[in-house]
């Protein structure tokens, strides 16, 4: 459900964001607000989608088989860490089975995922500060102008006009060599650079406006 890493993937400072709150439910425009733009919980926005109530560990329902590999993996290295029985995985793996059931008698889940995604797509869908498996629903004006906010402070932030390749490569011309070699194991120079996400609530909104 969240979609903000597609509008990460493709923001950039200077572009120029359309207001999507004429886009937003009436009854939750109509509502009295501090903000400039809106920003609202998708439960309340759609009362009617039960999926939006959801806990948002996953944008998907998981599914068995890689619930289970993933669990029984996880639990074996924890047994061996603690030196305890490997019978206990038999123990685990019941229970796991006996929760997968629980949960599917209560899945709510009829409504194409991709349904609800569209019914999210004008607006920017994040995680919110403190409850990062509920879906926050912003304008994406308003969304776009908070990361200028909090990224874009000269006193904080010094802007990068350099490619990422070119960062990628003077990073390895000058770390030290003995760093190079002792920390092997943690470098990869052929990896991504590392990305900040923006994850904000009502409150932390407020306290960018003023």
């Amino acid at each position: 459900m969240f979609n903000f890493r597609h509008w990460l993937r493709w923001w950039y400072a200077d572009q120029k964001i359309d207001c999507k709150c004429d886009q937003f439910p009436a009854h939750i425009q109509r509502k009295s607000r501090e903000l400039p733009h809106i920003v609202a919980w998708a439960t309340d926005c759609f009362p009617h989608v039960p999926q939006f109530k959801l806990h948002m560990a996953s944008e998907q329902p998981p599914r068995w088989q890689h619930l289970f590999s993933q669990a029984t993996i996880h639990f074996e290295q924890w047994l061996k860490r603690w030196r305890l029985p490997g019978d206990l995985q038999q123990c685990w793996q019941y229970f796991l089975r006996q929760q997968w059931d629980s949960f599917s008698e209560r899945e709510t889940w009829t409504q194409p995922v991709g349904q609800l995604q569209r019914l999210l797509s004008p607006f920017v869908v994040t995680p919110a500060d403190h409850f990062p498996h509920s879906l926050l629903v912003m304008c994406p004006q308003y969304w776009h102008a908070l990361i200028c906010q909090t990224f874009l402070q000269p006193e904080v932030f010094v802007r990068c006009l350099q490619p990422a390749e070119d960062i990628r490569r003077n990073i390895r011309l000058f770390l030290p060599g003995w760093i190079q070699e002792q920390y092997a194991w943690g470098l990869n120079f052929q990896a991504a650079l590392s990305t900040a996400y923006i994850y904000t609530t009502k409150t932390y909104a407020k306290l960018q406006k003023s």
